[in-house]
């Protein structure tokens, strides 16, 4: 395997980690979850997220994952791209953003494996109706911000592209 593609082996002159061209590395779905459960904002603000969608980057024999991310204070919003063709999940974090050093818990993952409409407001609905902790827990963290700032983040980083506007 090219040293350049393993997890914190970065050459100066490599997109942006967490790009298309440059993804986050993990192993599976659920490295990806865990990864993303990790993930914090630079002032310590966990992540709410959704998948759009997946895309194979032109010269790649693997798909890469996109996820919208929403900082749980709706402070920061980002889009980034995950691979998950790995053994390990990355232990960097892309720049501006910090990875928790704490184990993560199942039970409050905080995103999911699919598309979201009207993310993050109608999130608690994708979830499965016997996570009713994780529903209730999501709902809390949309209730405790007002509405109009979940709309307007004070933060939006584009690392990767809507994989479904792709074609427009």
């Amino acid at each position: 395997m090219d040293s350049a593609k393993e997890p914190d082996m970065e050459p100066l002159d490599e997109p942006p980690f967490g790009s298309l061209d440059n993804p986050i590395l993990a192993d599976g779905v659920d490295g990806q979850f865990e990864y993303l459960q990790r993930l914090r904002t630079e002032a310590g603000c966990p992540f709410l997220w959704h998948r759009l969608g997946s895309w194979c980057p032109s010269g790649s024999e693997h798909f890469v994952d996109v996820y919208e991310l929403m900082a749980h204070d709706a402070s920061e919003r980002w889009v980034l791209a995950l691979s998950l063709a790995h053994k390990e999940p990355s232990e960097k974090a892309p720049d501006g953003l910090v990875l928790h050093r704490h184990p993560f818990f199942r039970q409050v993952f905080t995103g999911v494996n699919e598309r979201v409409a009207k993310f993050p407001l109608e999130l608690p609905l994708a979830f499965d109706e016997d996570d009713s902790q994780v529903i209730a827990h999501v709902t809390r963290i949309l209730e405790a911000t007002p509405k109009k700032a979940w709309e307007n983040p004070k933060f939006y980083k584009i690392m990767a592209p809507d994989p479904m506007r792709r074609f427009a």
